[in-house]
């Protein structure tokens, strides 16, 4: 009973501090729900240092297990990263119209501390240093890849030749999704099926201001149309109204 309890109690800390956007894919949804297997079946995941016997463990041990705390850190990580995930090339982060990708930020901004950013060390309330960890430890389990994109640039008051750093891309890769137990030709499907999403046209958007205004106009003229049929007369009353002006007319004669 108290393995049990304090097996409950590691599964009700693998948990985002932030909760997840409504819109975000099954296939991701499920894939997050399955990183808690990385805490409560451990031995399935021995590239993550889960099992006894590797050699990437603490102090080089042999038959040393890597830490729950370090697991738990693990399995926070990815799933911050696939709450992030674009569907169509699996990078973690929001994609912009250019293709390039405005990665999710690893550690809190410290400059700016009010700017409204995400970042995965105040999304799952674990440390920089651990934040990192783990992130290196996906990475040597090949479960993610990562790439910093960067920009030359000339400065404008020297004419140097400079570089610009972005933030770190990170992109979750099959294996990751195969290990979870995610079925990847449903995870095909799903990617295919937002590509087509994507490419499809929008629908324009219309003002709510110029279309009221065009919808004032029509009633204006609708309106305006009735009152001039309105006072225009019939035939017979346009020939009797003749006559009595050519009467008139010879009266006067």
């Amino acid at each position: 009973m108290k393995s049990r309890a304090l097996n409950d109690l590691r599964l009700a800390r693998v948990r985002l501090k932030k909760p997840i956007r409504e819109n975000l894919p099954a296939v991701l949804i499920e894939a997050m729900a399955a990183c808690r297997l990385i805490v409560e079946d451990r031995a399935r995941f021995p590239e993550l240092g889960s099992g006894k016997g590797q050699k990437r463990f603490q102090f080089g041990a042999p038959n040393r297990e890597r830490h729950l705390r370090r697991l738990e850190a693990i399995a926070k990580v990815l799933m911050c990263l696939m709450s992030h995930t674009d569907l169509i090339t699996l990078r973690s982060g929001r994609p912009r119209p250019d293709g390039s990708c405005d990665a999710i930020r690893v550690l809190k901004p410290r400059l700016r501390p009010n700017r409204s950013q995400s970042s995965i060390e105040e999304e799952t309330g674990l440390s920089a240093r651990t934040v990192v960890r783990a992130l290196r430890d996906l990475r040597d389990a090949g479960y993610i890849t990562a790439h910093q994109p960067r920009k030359d640039y000339v400065d404008d008051e020297t004419g140097e030749r400079k570089w610009r750093s972005f933030p770190t891309v990170h992109v979750i890769a099959k294996t990751c999704f195969a290990r979870l137990g995610i079925d990847l030709e449903w995870l095909q499907e799903e990617r295919t099926g937002a590509s087509k999403r994507s490419r499809e046209v929008p629908a324009p958007i219309i003002d709510i201001r110029l279309r009221r205004a065009r919808q004032q106009m029509v009633r204006a003229q609708a309106m305006a149309a009735k009152r001039v049929a309105a006072r225009r007369p019939s035939e017979a009353e346009a020939a009797a109204a003749i006559r009595r002006l050519q009467a008139r007319i010879g009266k006067r004669e």
